[in-house]
């Protein structure tokens, strides 16, 4: 159980981690190249809140990268002794 228990929080962390940079890839930067290469009107407005999103969620994704690496190294796992 307690091996599960520190595996679940790496796994969720590992999962949240995924979906932010999804979100990144395909939800933010998505529209601004396609927006750009389509010639597609954006106003200053539009492009401020773009870059303000693409700020929040890549900084995000940089936390949840460092405490992922953190738990991945920093929780031992515990003895179960043989047999």
């Amino acid at each position: 159980e307690q091996v599960g228990a520190a595996l679940a929080g790496k796994l969720g962390l590992a999962f949240l981690l995924i979906i932010t940079a999804t979100w990144v890839c395909f939800g933010i930067c998505h529209r601004l190249v396609r927006a750009d290469q389509g010639a597609l009107p954006v106003t200053d407005a539009q492009l401020r809140r773009f870059l303000m999103r693409l700020r929040i969620a890549v900084w995000l994704s940089v936390l949840l990268a460092l405490l992922t690496l953190w738990t991945a190294t920093g929780i031992r796992m515990p003895h179960v002794p043989a047999g």
